[in-house]
């Protein structure tokens, strides 16, 4: 298992998305849920040459002191903080130019690696049922029930999902309104508490967000599992799945 992947995740523990009430168009879940079985396009997340170095250092950095960064980001991530990213320090291992470039999306396109089959299946009692094929394998047995708004994945269940509005900042997908689920094994108290072998070697966070891109008659999913039990790890994916809206 490679440790600082997962010691990195918790430097956007607290970071969350804009809370402010959106719009009908955005609100309404049932308006861009995928259609009930469509060939969607499937991408993956890629960067420069550049910015895996910077990664691969600041990596190396957080490996040989974690101690201090679990110090660091306990008394600068909290609630408090608004969601604001860590401040700047040398022990980061880059420069603070290079923090700031690697905190941004600039870097980071969306590569399309082609196209598969997804069904949305609508149950009368009110629940989708997403079921993905082959890129989108990992992407099944999932349901959203749209009348209490959980989630169940095959690796837990989240609920009371975050809204939000499209935001200018969202470069790497482009403006997109709509809804996020969460769960985390890292709560507030294990944040406190917990060593920072205690973190990562057991660790799960699941997101899955769900949202309808700005000006477009398109939705897109993205679903992120990471997972790992007695330090190996067991689940490590992120996949993004765009669709036409069916109305």
């Amino acid at each position: 298992m490679k440790k600082p992947l997962f010691i990195i995740a918790l430097l956007v523990f607290f970071a969350g998305c804009n809370k402010e009430l959106p719009p009908d168009d955005y609100g309404d879940l049932r308006s861009f849920l995928p259609p009930d079985s469509s060939e969607v396009e499937v991408f993956t997340i890629g960067t420069t040459s550049e910015m895996n170095d910077i990664i691969m250092r600041f990596q190396r950095a957080i490996q040989s002191n974690q101690d201090w960064w679990l110090s660091y980001t306990r008394e600068h991530l909290n609630e408090k903080s608004g969601g604001k990213p860590l401040p700047y320090h040398e022990n980061m291992g880059i420069t603070k130019d290079e923090y700031k470039l690697m905190q941004s999306q600039d870097n980071l396109v969306l590569m399309n690696v082609g196209k598969e089959r997804l069904v949305a299946h609508k149950t009368d009692d009110g629940k989708v049922i997403i079921q993905g094929s082959g890129q989108l394998e990992k992407m099944k047995d999932i349901t959203i029930n749209l009348n209490t708004m959980e989630l169940i994945t095959p690796f837990g269940k989240a609920s009371n999902p975050t809204q939000y509005n499209p935001q200018p900042e969202q470069k790497l997908t482009g403006p997109c309104g709509g809804y996020s689920w969460r769960e985390s094994s890292i709560t507030e108290q294990t944040w406190k508490d917990a060593s920072p072998n205690e973190l990562v070697e057991n660790f799960k966070d699941i997101r899955f967000y769900i949202c309808k891109i700005e000006g477009k008659r398109k939705g897109l999913i993205n679903y992120k599992v990471k997972i790992t039990e007695n330090g190996v790890g067991i689940e490590n994916f992120d996949l993004f799945a765009q669709y036409y809206i069916d109305r």
